[in-house]
């Protein structure tokens, strides 16, 4: 009997070893959250050509971003055609781009979007404020380089007959020397062709001669002002007195850009 007994008090040692080593064993911990992978992508801003083109010598283009705790702003002159942001959460952000030329804005664009992927290309919808450009007479030893052909706008008050006004118009400019062709193809018409000679003696460039138009009516013609607002730009003043319907005057105004 003596022997049984410490026979079963080992076996119920035995036994309270083996559950204290079962509670002891480390649990998997199933409380813990997977952190979510952010996800960042990059902006590329595209500017307009006609910006560089246009736009006076020395214009800065500010680009701004905002939104998902970002506030970044990149500078670039006006011969830049894109702007990069990189390491953008994915999300909704405003894009502002600003074209200054010196203390004068001329041209704004904002813009909300959507950052969803990978790589997004972003165009600013950007035109030149005209009223703002700095413009400065024409004087030249050598006018020829304002020979070429322009797109623009052809705006007047008058007898001139035409569809629109302003009328999108196509002009080609031809100079020899002193000599001058100004050719307004005005949509849909008319076509009105100047030809003349200018003029510098005043300290501005002027022009004057006589013209042709294709709706069968011709006259004399003067141009008061002939200023280019930056390299490939070219503003143009004048006044049409149509011969053929009692001298009737039509005041107009055009800028084109090559």
């Amino acid at each position: 009997m003596k022997n049984i007994s410490i026979t079963a008090l080992l076996a119920l040692s035995l036994i309270g070893c083996g559950g204290s080593g079962s509670d002891s064993e480390i649990k998997e911990d199933n409380t813990q959250q997977e952190q979510p992978e952010q996800t960042f992508s990059l902006l590329n801003i595209i500017i307009p050509q006609a910006i560089a083109d246009e736009a006076p010598p020395g214009t800065q283009i500010t680009v701004e971003i905002s939104g998902n705790g970002v506030n970044k702003s990149q500078t670039l002159g006006s011969a830049e055609t894109s702007i990069t942001f990189n390491d953008l959460v994915i999300g909704e952000y405003t894009v502002t781009t600003i074209v200054m030329a010196s203390t004068n804005e001329l041209a704004r664009d904002q813009q909300d979007f959507n950052l969803t992927e990978n790589t997004t290309t972003l165009n600013a919808n950007l035109i030149l404020n005209k009223a703002s450009l700095e413009i400065t007479p024409l004087l030249s030893s050598d006018y020829t380089i304002i020979s070429g052909t322009y797109e623009g706008e052809f705006q007047k008050t008058g007898c001139l007959s035409t569809p629109f006004n302003p009328a999108p118009t196509d002009l080609t400019v031809t100079v020899t020397g002193l000599a001058s062709d100004f050719e307004f193809s005005l949509f849909p018409d008319p076509t009105l062709k100047l030809t003349g000679d200018l003029d510098d003696t005043s300290g501005e460039l002027v022009s004057s001669g006589i013209y042709q138009s294709s709706d069968f009516t011709n006259g004399d013609w003067t141009v008061d002002k002939i200023l280019t607002p930056s390299e490939n730009t070219i503003y143009i003043r004048g006044q049409l007195i149509d011969v053929t319907n009692s001298n009737c005057t039509t005041e107009f105004e055009y800028i084109g850009i090559k």
